[in-house]
């Protein structure tokens, strides 16, 4: 702890300072076997019904197949993929304003350097640890979004996307929070205090959970414009809240996934339907196989 005016500031002692929303409808994947199980386990988990219900294997062997190798089978899963980046990132957010916010009141801040040894490094580390997924996660989204937009065909679409993404990347929040990935990936875990407020002597107090910019200016990897961000901040004795920078950029990326969606699920309609026709008619045949054996099995009549 050291003072600061109203201020204490707690800090680690190893430190030197301190959303495309959801699935898919499912509606668009009733042949979810193939998507989670390998094609030849399909095959194999029902090679007895379908011979006990009279269906040649051929006929869904082939089907299978024929989904399989669809254009629209392919999107949707490239889509789905996207889409599961996009909430992998969405929950390692939850989860670190979930830890930042109960630490953020006074007791708990005030643990993290009065507590016992073992419980104040077990919470700094829980710090650490969610801000290191949350950022390595936004790096991950930005690789799957690069890679899949590198085979989109559609122009009115892709500009539009590239517009878009171009917004995130060249503001103030979204060029700190790559560099911020950068740095907590190949340099260091970076400086976090505690900053606890206290509003006149018996006023009430304030907690956040912030950056200290001066610690972070040691790295010489900052491109220019976060090196001159943290040096406005650290001349007008500014804190860099955590919370507030990376909810900012964190309601950017929602709003792209909210757009993104349902834009694809559009300019890709027709491959989309054609999967999903063919999807249903699968579950239907599906149905039919397992009704004819249950019927089988009934009459006493078990499958080789």
């Amino acid at each position: 702890m050291r003072p600061g005016g109203n201020r204490a500031i707690a800090e680690p002692a190893s430190q030197d300072a301190c959303s495309i929303s959801g699935e898919m409808h499912s509606d668009l994947n009733p042949f979810f076997l193939l998507r989670y199980f390998s094609f030849d386990t399909t095959i194999m988990f029902y090679h007895r019904r379908w011979e006990s219900s009279g269906v040649a294997e051929s006929e869904i062997v082939e089907f299978t197949k024929r989904i399989e190798g669809s254009t629209g089978y392919a999107l949707y899963d490239e889509i789905s993929h996207l889409q599961r980046s996009f909430d992998i990132l969405s929950q390692n957010y939850a989860e670190l304003e979930t830890i930042l916010k109960s630490l953020s009141q006074e007791k708990a801040a005030l643990a993290l350097y009065k507590g016992p040894r073992a419980k104040t490094n077990f919470l700094w580390l829980q710090i650490h640890r969610v801000l290191q997924n949350y950022l390595a996660a936004v790096n991950a989204l930005m690789d799957h979004l690069n890679r899949f937009m590198q085979k989109e065909k559609h122009v009115e679409f892709k500009s539009e996307y590239e517009t878009r993404i171009k917004v995130i990347r060249k503001s103030t929040t979204g060029t700190f929070v790559k560099d911020l990935r950068d740095y907590f990936l190949h340099y260091d875990v970076g400086p976090v205090c505690v900053v606890v407020t206290w509003e006149g002597v018996d006023g009430p107090s304030k907690a956040s959970i912030d950056f200290d910019c001066q610690g972070l200016l040691k790295w010489q990897g900052w491109t220019s414009p976060s090196r001159t961000y943290l040096k406005e901040l650290k001349d007008m004795r500014k804190p860099l809240v955590i919370l507030d920078l990376l909810g900012k950029y964190q309601r950017s990326i929602e709003e792209l996934n909210a757009w993104i969606l349902p834009e694809l699920q559009r300019v890709h309609q027709q491959e989309l339907k054609e999967y999903s026709d063919a999807a249903k008619e699968f579950a239907r045949l599906n149905r039919e196989v397992m009704a004819q054996a249950e019927k089988q099995l009934m009459k006493g009549i078990r499958p080789p």
